[in-house]
Parts: structure tokens; C-alpha cells; sequence
């Protein structure tokens, strides 16, 4: 029978992330938004995420310590039955399996929550009004790559991942101007077929 508990301990020391790689997170997470002001938002709605698990997380954890400490003390008991102190041993050991679990997501969490803070206050300071002003940029945007048809399969969207905002309306520009060209040809053909 393997030891599960063995391999628990050693996933601990495992530093691979349990969730999502930073590039993951940066690239397919913030910088997929058009506009400083949507980056910044969707790091600080991420981060509200993240910290919320981690209250939860941390007080399974320290829940998980005190139940552990129960246990301890009551299989000292002189009135338990030597069945109910192997219950309480057996319900310890998976308590402290589950703990260790916890504590891998809390170093994960720890981890995430830092690199997140530091993107989030990579943006600068973004007024309300700076915010609403970038909304119509956002969304002309947004409407352009799916009118491109483009929006499904993200091409332009992954293209645009951490550019400048110059660079993006370099590729609305293309984008646009791909839309008038295929309009010519598409008319060039109706033309031959009524001829």
C-alpha cells in the first residue's frame, strides 16, 4: 500500500504552482484586456479573488490545528474506548493530510497575491474619470476584433497581449482596413456574377 502521506509531505516541497503560472495569469489573464484601465481593473477584481480564498483557506487551516489539538486531548481521556481513540487517530492523521494540503495553497496563494499586487500597482494610479474615458476606447476595440470575426479564435486579442496602446490601434487599423478590403473583393465578385 503506498504511503499517502509520503507523497503529501513531499508535494509540499514541490514549488511547481498549483494553479495557474504567473505568464498565465499576466498573459492570458490581464494583458488580455485592451486598455490600461481594464488591466488594471481585472488585477484588482483578481486580487479580490485570491484574497478572499486566502481568509478561507487560512481559517480551514487554523480550524484543522484546533480540531487536531481536540483530538489529542480527548483520546487522554481515561472514559474513551480503545475504538473511539483509533477513530480519533485515524480522523488526526487525515486532519493533518488536509493540513498540509491547506498549507500548500496558502504558500500558492501567498506566492500569487504578491505577484498580482505588483502588476496591479504597475498601472499607476487610474482615476474614476480616466477609467470611464478609456471605456469607449475598450470597447470600439473590442467591437472592432469581433467584427473581424476574429473575436472567437482571440488572434488579435493574443497579438495585442502586453502592447503598447499604440500598438493595438496599429492592429485596429489593420484590422479595419483587412475589413474594407474584403469588402472590395466581395463586391468586385457580386459585380462579375452580374455581368
Amino acid at each position: 500500500m503506498i504511503d499517502i502521506f509520503d507523497i503529501i509531505e513531499k508535494m509540499r516541497k514541490d514549488p511547481i504552482p498549483s494553479g495557474q503560472s504567473f505568464f498565465q495569469d499576466e498573459m492570458f489573464g490581464i494583458n488580455s484586456e485592451l486598455t490600461t484601465a481594464r488591466k488594471k481593473r481585472k488585477a484588482k477584481l483578481q486580487l479580490g479573488t485570491l484574497t478572499e480564498t486566502y481568509i478561507e483557506v487560512e481559517y480551514n487551516y487554523k480550524i484543522m490545528d484546533i480540531n487536531i489539538v481536540e483530538m489529542e486531548e480527548n483520546n487522554k481521556n481515561m472514559s474513551l474506548s480503545k475504538f473511539d481513540i483509533a477513530r480519533n487517530e485515524l480522523k488526526i492523521k487525515k486532519l493533518q493530510m488536509q493540513r498540509i494540503m491547506e498549507e500548500n495553497k496558502l504558500n500558492d496563494l501567498d506566492l500569487k497575491i504578491k505577484h498580482m499586487w505588483k502588476m496591479y500597482e504597475s498601472f499607476g494610479e487610474i482615476s474614476r474619470e480616466e477609467f470611464e474615458d478609456q471605456e469607449e476606447d475598450y470597447y470600439t476595440k473590442k467591437i472592432a476584433i469581433q467584427l473581424a470575426g476574429l473575436d472567437k479564435q482571440g488572434k488579435i486579442e493574443f497579438a495585442m497581449m502586453g502592447k503598447t496602446e499604440e500598438d493595438v490601434h496599429k492592429v485596429v487599423d489593420f484590422v479595419e482596413k483587412d475589413l474594407r478590403n474584403d469588402k472590395k473583393l466581395m463586391n468586385k465578385k457580386l459585380l462579375k456574377e452580374d455581368e
